[in-house]
């Protein structure tokens, strides 16, 4: 829901260390063999032309930009983090931005060139002044810190959404749901509506399989982001969100069983 700042700096260093669970990358030496490239599995799949229905190929001089240059690793935790800093990144001030309609939205204190922002690195200030969120990362949230956004913190607030998404066997799943708390509104309103249309999902998931689930819950949560929002709010930012969906189908779907 997030527009990164135009001229903002993406933070290149902080995209590859933004993982969902904390990760220790191993210096290699010369005599160490380079890892195997990942090569998805080739296959079709039932949500393929959905996901391009609604994914916007973001370009910049010719290259995948934003979400499009999010692309698949074989680490589907490191995914998840590059994936949520992919979708912000930079600091936003945007005043169509749904966020600014909450209280307590703007930190206290300008940053350094003297300007207001209620999002950095896709973390609202809202989020980076709850207080669970800050007692368990361990930080004290300051309109200085959230403006700097040290890389420790950033990933221990993506755990800390990834800590209380555990509602399935299936990591794909929860990963989703993991997402639907990021965005705003939590996952319960996707997963009740799931039941109520088709009954236990972990059932599902062994009957259908992991796929059909994963991709099930991500129009469900379109269609619950679009009545959230129905109106000016949905015609102004809908397609932006629902392009985030479609990347996620796009990023994560290779990671999901198939029957």
């Amino acid at each position: 829901a997030k527009q990164a700042t135009k001229g903002q700096s993406r933070k290149a260093t902080a995209i590859k260390t933004a993982v969902a669970a904390v990760a220790v990358t191993a210096v290699m030496d010369s005599t160490t063999p380079e890892p195997e490239a990942f090569t998805p599995p080739v296959r079709t799949y039932v949500g393929d032309s959905w996901e391009k229905q609604y994914a916007i190929l973001y370009m910049k001089q010719g290259k995948p930009d934003y979400l499009n240059a999010v692309q698949t690793t074989g680490d589907i935790r490191s995914d998840f983090g590059h994936f949520l800093f992919g979708q912000g990144g930079g600091k936003s001030n945007d005043l169509t931005d749904s966020i600014t309609k909450q209280p307590g939205c703007w930190p206290p204190e300008a940053d350094k060139d003297g300007e207001k922002y209620h999002t950095v690195d896709d973390i609202t200030w809202l989020l980076f002044n709850n207080e669970a969120i800050y007692k368990a990362v361990g930080y004290k949230p300051t309109s200085a810190l959230f403006y700097e956004m040290p890389t420790w913190i950033h990933n221990g607030i993506v755990q800390w959404h990834c800590d209380r998404a555990k509602v399935t066997s299936s990591t794909p799943v929860n990963l989703l749901f993991a997402y639907c708390i990021w965005g705003g509104g939590g996952y319960l309103p996707t997963l009740l509506q799931f039941r109520e249309t088709y009954g236990d999902i972990e059932k599902f998931i062994e009957l259908k399989g992991e796929y059909w689930v994963f991709y099930t819950l991500l129009t469900i949560r379109r269609e619950v982001m679009r009545q959230r929002n129905a109106g000016v709010n949905w015609n102004t930012n809908g397609r932006g969100w629902s392009s985030g969906l479609a990347h996620f189908h796009r990023v994560f779907k290779v990671y999901c069983d198939v029957k």
